[in-house]
């Protein structure tokens, strides 16, 4: 990867991801087309596909109702504020699950399950 500041004042006006080139650094390298591989911050979980959390409504006032498939009941949920603190804690019993978020302070909110899926819902 290269970050390069070509300009009087050294701002950042190119960044490019190379493959197999000798020399990183000469700004008249070609661009690369990345048609092979995964950027990604959650790619080893095999089950991704079976384990989308749905929230609504989204945002939401009073009562959040997160949907989660059959394979995640009897897992429990965290809700945490954007600074990474715990606020609320509920069992999932059912495939739709009602959370109260009506003492929550407006802002943005993850809910995360033991499984580490994460969703992000806004309280009004």
């Amino acid at each position: 990867m290269e970050l390069s500041g070509r300009s009087k004042d050294h701002l950042i006006d190119r960044i490019t991801l190379s493959y197999n080139t000798s020399s990183a650094l000469n700004l008249n390298n070609e661009e690369t087309v990345c048609t092979q591989g995964t950027l990604s911050v959650n790619t080893n979980n095999p089950n991704r596909k079976n384990a989308i959390i749905k929230l609504f409504p989204n945002p939401v006032e009073h009562i959040l109702t997160i949907e989660l498939p059959q394979t995640l009941i009897e897992e429990h949920i965290l809700i945490y504020d954007l600074k990474g603190l715990s606020v609320s804690k509920a069992n999932i019993t059912d495939i739709n699950n009602k959370i109260d978020v009506s003492k929550l302070n407006s802002g943005f909110y993850v809910v995360r399950t033991g499984r580490n899926q994460s969703k992000i819902f806004i309280k009004k």
